[in-house]
């Protein structure tokens, strides 16, 4: 419930997917890839950017994780 989810978007060669979101600290984003990584059906998820982002007094970040999908047997 701390992280935002902003979008998915699979890759166009092999099992990889691009996962953007926003969260409101960066340890939200690194717990978020630690729950990827343990979750049946994703692997080598790492994140690939984050940018700080400050609208007013709202401060966000913004983040991308790229990650290995597998299809359930």
């Amino acid at each position: 419930d701390q992280v935002g989810l902003l979008g998915i978007q699979p890759e166009g060669s092999g099992r990889n997917v691009r996962i953007a979101g926003e969260a409101r600290q960066y340890e939200d984003i690194l717990a978020y890839l630690k729950r990827l990584e343990v979750t049946e059906g994703f692997s080598n998820v790492f994140l690939a950017a984050h940018e700080i982002k400050t609208t007013g007094n709202t401060r966000a970040i913004a983040y991308t994780l790229t990650a290995e999908w597998s299809a359930r047997p």
